[in-house]
């Protein structure tokens, strides 16, 4: 009875050991998947003369190789800023130029090395609950300065803001 226990024990093992590599496998195979088939859709565009959607899929190309090759790194500020400008360009065209984008960072801060997708989703933060709520354009600026070893970057907007209460419930936790 023992070794019938062990056996089936075994048995399930192998088959999450299987789940798990066709699991792993798939992940492989999706992003690669992906940048193959928007790289055939920005060359069909290209060969049709649409320059304008080339481009833009060629920004999504970029964004998408560099959030699918790991998060777990530190990346040079330059890295973060050059992936920012990708997304910026994006939500540019998904905004028709709603607002204008600034990055103010001293050059000998440049290669400070920073966690992975920091700055995005705070700029995408700017552009959707400030700025696109706006009925007139706006300003998005990022700023990086380093005093005593510490490197503080900013993010600026001129959206709509929000009031004191709201700002009261973000920070006490009551969403």
């Amino acid at each position: 009875e023992e070794i019938g226990h062990l056996v089936e024990d075994i048995r399930v093992e192998e088959l999450n050991l299987r789940a798990a590599e066709l699991r792993v496998l798939q992940e492989q195979i999706n992003p690669h998947f992906i940048r193959n088939t928007l790289n055939t859709i920005r060359w069909m565009a290209e060969l049709k003369g649409a320059v304008g959607i080339s481009k833009a899929i060629s920004a999504f190309i970029c964004m998408i190789n560099y959030s699918f090759s790991g998060i777990d790194h530190a990346v040079s500020l330059r890295d973060e800023l050059f992936y920012l400008e990708k997304y910026i360009y994006i939500q540019k065209l998904r905004y028709q130029n709603l607002f204008t984008y600034e990055a103010r960072v001293p050059g000998e801060l440049l290669d400070a090395q920073i966690p992975k997708l920091i700055l995005q989703p705070i700029v995408e933060n700017s552009v959707l609950h400030g700025i696109a709520e706006r009925a007139e354009a706006g300003s998005i600026l990022v700023t990086a300065s380093a005093a005593d070893g510490d490197l503080t970057l900013a993010v600026c907007d001129d959206g709509i803001g929000m009031t004191p209460e709201k700002l009261t419930q973000l920070l006490s936790g009551d969403h």
